[in-house]
């Protein structure tokens, strides 16, 4: 892929005149283009065409179509790499693709804080097809050569921001900073693709957090040698003495005390090492919220990391795990 602000050589060859086309010539092409080349735009498409340009073309009349029929064709390609998945499990191209594949749907769920992309609105709001494009993506990308249930599962959660209002996990709970950057999901994503997600979280973070989790304490077990003590309610959180749990407790800006009661739910209902679709179900039948969920599992990937997670932080990660192959 061209880097040096011109477009790929197929992408010229088949789309001479760049974004200057109309939109029905774009819709138009964008049907007939093989993965490969489709690849190759999506990447020029993000890195490569001006801003300006491309706010400019989804004004147009022809941006729900455009929208529409974009979103449809990243569902079939994802299907396909999915379908071909023998072929294309150690091809580059495979993975060069699903890393455009992301970018794309990040431009497509992104708003920014306090802004909306006119690119970014325009596309999402003619989106037909978000549940069906969720499905496939979240699929494609459950074949990450790293296995980062964390990326999977942010990714999950992005998909989510453009349709799902913002659910608190108790209404009176502390509107902080974090708290109001985190994503949503759908309540209606399919269930066990979904907990099978955000089991694999809590299960992760339920493992061993690596540190006391008060933000006043720095101790860290496995270095120290000291024995982190587990919450005797809900068994996720850790901390190195009775002082630091009753100091996070009363912590303003503390998951565990928003998050506890609905965590011990979770753990009184099934374990996490259950089969996905035993946790849905059982799930489903206790009506827990799959947005309550997700934003306690965010919260607790928050503790562990010590800081709020950004959407360039999964980007970032996803980037390295390409890189390593």
């Amino acid at each position: 892929m061209a880097t040096d602000g011109t477009w790929p050589a197929h992408c010229q060859d088949l789309f001479p005149h760049g974004l200057a086309r109309t939109m029905d010539s774009i819709v138009s092409w964008w049907k007939f283009i093989d993965m490969p080349v489709c690849s190759e735009f999506i990447g020029a498409l993000l890195t490569v065409a001006p801003k300006p340009t491309l706010s400019a073309l989804v004004q147009s009349s022809s941006r729900q179509t455009f929208a529409s029929t974009l979103c449809k064709r990243l569902q079939e390609m994802g299907q396909k790499v999915l379908d071909e998945r023998v072929n294309w499990e150690n091809s580059t191209q495979a993975l060069s693709f699903r890393a455009h594949v992301i970018e794309m749907v990040s431009e497509l769920t992104l708003v920014e804080r306090g802004q909306s992309r006119p690119l970014t609105r325009a596309l999402f709001d003619g989106c037909e097809t978000q549940l069906g494009l969720s499905a496939n993506i979240l699929a494609l990308v459950g074949r990450h050569p790293l296995g980062h249930s964390d990326v999977i599962a942010a990714l999950a959660m992005e998909l989510g921001r453009c349709t799902r209002p913002p659910s608190p996990v108790l209404p009176s709970a502390p509107q902080t900073r974090s708290r109001s950057q985190l994503p949503h999901i759908y309540s209606s994503l399919p269930g066990s693709d979904a907990y099978e997600l955000f089991s694999a979280v809590m299960e992760n973070a339920r493992g061993g957090l690596p540190r006391c989790a008060s933000r006043a304490c720095r101790v860290v077990g496995k270095e120290t040698g000291t024995r982190l003590q587990k919450c005797g309610r809900c068994g996720v959180f850790r901390y190195c003495s009775r002082q630091c749990q009753k100091h996070h407790w009363s912590d303003v800006s503390n998951p565990h005390k928003d998050g506890c009661a609905l965590m011990q739910k979770l753990n009184a209902i099934a374990s996490f090492d259950a089969i996905p679709v035993t946790l849905a179900s059982r799930y489903r039948s206790a009506a827990v919220d799959l947005t309550d969920m997700v934003e306690v599992l965010s919260q607790v990937k928050q503790v562990v990391d010590d800081e709020p997670w950004e959407l360039e932080d999964y980007r970032r990660v996803y980037m390295v795990g390409l890189k390593s192959k």
